[in-house]
């Protein structure tokens, strides 16, 4: 049964830096772009995931790992020059072993544009539901119920955009590797710029922390912390090709700015400026022919703040695995003219 329908179209403002900044075809490119009368047609198995860690900043206290409660879910895709279409099966909170872990509610939208020069990225998630996995080092009880200390109150909510900017577009290209609306023909990297505004929003009925946790202080009165983050950074980034078998990724550091706003059980709420990192890691493997493709994908951005005397980070994934087919020699006349005509 379908769960979730969602049809995005390539005009998003800044989506449309993408499209508007493609490069002139030349001879020298390591890459080649689909044909535009072509439809590709794939489905996967789809996990995006929203985890939280939380550490005293001087590490003597031991590490809390929250997770969430979620299966992978299947998709269909058709997508079409700048237009895509995609299809959700299976419910996108269904849960594993809930008597185990507990029961995650989950909203999770994460839209990306490859672009020559620029990809624009988009998120909007929203999970309630966490467990401690490591809940028995921590020496921490089970809740009622569960074999695990299971936090139903415990929400993030992350919502944002980051920018890659390539300065060689020429000799690398990132759809080559996370969408293959674009084949790198010849091994081929580039460095990149990347920014971001972020925000994240992580809140409890109770404190977040277990008090039974040593090592903690003033953070076990913890109970929610709205996170304004600014980041720039840099990174690079390799497709090494092998006929039409490709492995390649991504890896990229941002120093960022954090404004924190941090209630607690016992203290108004308290206002922080501080610093922040994020590690951009991309990955995928599998083979782009000129009719059927596969690949698996891993992006991942870990999101390391500090509030008060602990550090907290925000795991952001998503794992794809694909497998398409691309029709040629068909067109869309009424998609081809907004294309041409309203898009820049």
């Amino acid at each position: 049964m379908i769960k979730k329908f969602f049809l995005f179209f390539y005009i998003l403002s800044i989506g449309n830096l993408a499209s508007a900044d493609a490069l002139e075809e030349n001879t020298s490119r390591k890459w080649t772009k689909s044909k535009k009368d072509t439809l590709a047609v794939s489905m996967g198995l789809l996990n995006t995931d929203l985890g939280l860690e939380w550490q005293e900043k001087d590490n003597r206290a031991p590490i809390l790992f929250y997770k969430t409660n979620k299966q992978p879910h299947i998709f269909l895709n058709l997508s079409y020059r700048s237009f895509a279409l995609s299809v959700s099966f299976l419910d996108l909170n269904h849960t594993l072993n809930p008597d185990k872990y507990g029961e995650t509610s989950a909203t999770d939208y994460q839209f990306r544009f490859y672009g020559d020069r620029w990809t624009p990225e988009f998120f909007y998630q929203k999970y309630k539901g966490y467990h401690l996995n490591n809940h028995n080092q921590l020496g921490v009880a089970a809740t009622n119920s569960h074999e695990t200390y299971y936090r139903p109150d415990i929400g993030l909510e992350h919502w944002g955009t980051n920018l890659y900017y390539n300065l060689n577009p020429s000799n690398y290209t990132l759809a080559g590797n996370f969408n293959l609306s674009n084949k790198q023909i010849e091994s081929g990297g580039s460095w990149f710029v990347l920014g971001g505004f972020n925000q994240y929003n992580l809140d409890a009925d109770q404190p977040i922390i277990p008090s039974t946790v040593a090592g903690y202080g003033s953070s076990l009165e913890i109970t929610k912390i709205n996170s304004t983050v600014l980041s720039l950074g840099f990174g690079g980034a390799y497709n090494y090709v092998f006929n039409n078998f490709f492995l390649g990724g991504m890896l990229g550091i941002s120093l960022d700015h954090v404004n924190n706003k941090i209630t607690l059980v016992t203290a108004p709420q308290l206002t922080e400026n501080a610093n922040g990192n994020r590690f951009h890691i991309r990955g995928s493997l599998g083979h782009n022919g000129d009719q059927f493709f596969t690949f698996m994908s891993i992006i991942n951005d870990g999101q390391s703040l500090t509030a008060m005397s602990s550090r907290v980070l925000y795991d952001v994934s998503e794992v794809r695995l694909t497998f398409g087919w691309r029709f040629e020699n068909i067109r869309f006349s009424s998609v081809d003219n907004v294309h041409d005509n309203y898009l820049p």
